[in-house]
């Protein structure tokens, strides 16, 4: 059984998956295989039966957006360990769930954002360019503190997340280079890390970090209180829709697997404005 998790989690890992990712993947397996064992019943079964008996059992415990996240880690369990057999959670209808609405910002609040830093500062410099890529390139915050040397371009003009390439902004490629070439060097000194975005002990920037400083700035720039990290990404998809971006492109640039009610009233709303105006 261990074995089995160690190299799930390995093939995790060689996916370029962040480690918040896969250390929800292996909780919901573990959890999966406790109830299994539990009730005796082998790891080979694929029965319908027992994966809803255990879905079921989840449902009461959990929200529904948390029990869809558990199927997915099954799913990806059972594609893993038997490539060539039927995977029973295809056959699971999934419980629906509603996305909370993100607060989309105006632009004079992004301004007020991104004035708020100064770029002369090393470590101001670096925050910069984080929250540049996360509103022009829609990266999550995940994504951006498992960003590495390695996976950006030669030109600067994109990055590879989850291996896909992320086209950037020109005001993200010149923060970024600016960054890596002025800053970042600073910042680690004579140590040697391939993560792009580190801290002030040349470490890994954390993603507890980043939301500390997206709260500081909020605060110094006086945005709405109500924003949040996702705030920045829905706020340039708005912009999206208004010259012409299809749901599709808008889709692909969150990196969202449906449309979202959230995107959908942005989209009505951006069309009436356009037909008032």
């Amino acid at each position: 059984m261990d074995k089995i998790l160690s190299d799930f989690e390995k093939h995790l890992k060689d996916k370029n998956l962040s480690e918040n990712s896969v250390s929800s993947y292996i909780l919901d397996i573990k959890k999966y295989l406790d109830f299994l064992k539990s009730n005796k019943i082998s790891i080979k079964n694929r029965s319908i039966k027992t994966l809803k008996d255990f879905i079921k059992d989840e449902q009461r415990r959990n929200s529904d957006r948390t029990v869809n996240r558990v199927l997915a880690s099954i799913g990806h369990f059972y594609n893993f360990t038997s490539q060539n057999k039927i995977n029973p959670v295809k056959y699971i209808v999934r419980p629906s769930y509603i996305k909370g609405k993100t607060k989309v910002l105006t632009k004079k609040e992004i301004k007020m954002f991104f004035d708020s830093f100064y770029e002369g500062d090393i470590f101001e410099l670096r925050n910069k360019t984080m929250f540049e890529l996360m509103y022009s390139s829609g990266l999550k915050v995940s994504e951006v503190v498992n960003l590495m040397l390695s996976h950006l371009s030669n030109d600067y003009s994109t990055v590879k997340v989850n291996g896909r390439k992320i086209k950037l902004s020109v005001k993200g490629q010149k923060l970024l280079q600016t960054y890596i070439s002025q800053s970042r060097c600073w910042i680690i000194g004579r140590l040697y890390d391939n993560y792009i975005f580190v801290s002030n002990k040349a470490e890994k920037l954390d993603r507890k970090s980043v939301w500390r400083i997206f709260d500081k700035h909020k605060r110094k720039s006086k945005i709405s209180v109500s924003a949040t990290l996702d705030s920045l990404r829905y706020t340039y998809a708005k912009e999206m829709f208004k010259y012409c971006f299809s749901n599709k492109e808008i889709k692909d640039f969150l990196r969202l697997q449906y449309v979202s009610p959230n995107l959908i009233k942005m989209e009505e709303n951006v069309t009436r404005n356009n037909v008032n105006n």
